[in-house]
């Protein structure tokens, strides 16, 4: 873990333990979910009301084949996120609220296998180059949702939905091939990612899907 992560959670955990009460509850998880795999550390500051600090990081890079395209997506810092647990009717269902700050944008590999067609024109491989870009979002994005199971209630299962308004995100491309900066292949690129960036604000919203496993202690 980077020294801003362990940073940042530390004073997290120190912020929230100022405000305990001496019979505060607390809790240790470990879950999986769409933000990467990661740990929680779970206080109760009032009988309906507990916080929460996680630190989340994507050990894998998946890759795909898309239209002859093999692409390679990568996250290389840890997401960091703060949560406000609201009990209602007990310790069963939670409402929660709180902010996901993104370690790094995501970054994707494209590599050619055959010709590929860029706004109506045809390209070599070579000419093409490898395709890098960047996924560009809010670095600090709000985030509410529901949660099932309670984080320092004894061992048991842990399940949150929610969502992370992360905004409309934006695309940074370049290429290496031969090609890289001639005017009409950058034109033709630049109406791809015209087109992509369209596409992409469907995005604003990140779903967060998280399921693991707490332990009050």
């Amino acid at each position: 873990m980077s020294r801003p992560a362990r940073t940042a959670l530390l004073a997290l955990a120190l912020l929230a333990a100022s405000a305990l009460p001496a019979t505060a509850q607390v809790g240790l998880g470990v879950n999986a979910s769409t933000l990467g795999v990661g740990g929680d550390v779970s206080l109760m500051v009032a009988p309906v009301l507990g916080v929460r600090g996680r630190v989340s990081v994507q050990p894998w890079e998946p890759s795909h084949t898309v239209d002859d395209v093999e692409v390679t997506a990568s996250m290389s810092s840890p997401n960091l996120s703060a949560f406000v647990d609201f009990y209602p009717f007990g310790r069963t269902l939670r409402l929660v609220g709180g902010v996901v700050k993104f370690g790094s944008n995501i970054e994707v590999v494209g590599v050619p296998l055959n010709d590929v067609e860029i706004n109506g024109v045809l390209y070599e491989p070579g000419q093409i180059g490898r395709v890098i870009g960047t996924i560009v979002t809010r670095e600090t994005a709000p985030y509410a949702g529901i949660g099932f199971g309670s984080p320092v209630g004894g061992f048991g299962l842990v399940l949150d939905l929610g969502v992370a308004f992360q905004g409309k995100p934006t695309l940074d491309v370049t290429t290496d091939g031969i090609l890289s900066g001639e005017p009409t292949f950058q034109a033709n690129l630049d109406a791809e990612i015209a087109d992509a960036e369209r596409e992409l604000e469907r995005f604003r919203f990140y779903p967060v899907v998280s399921l693991g496993f707490s332990i009050g202690l």
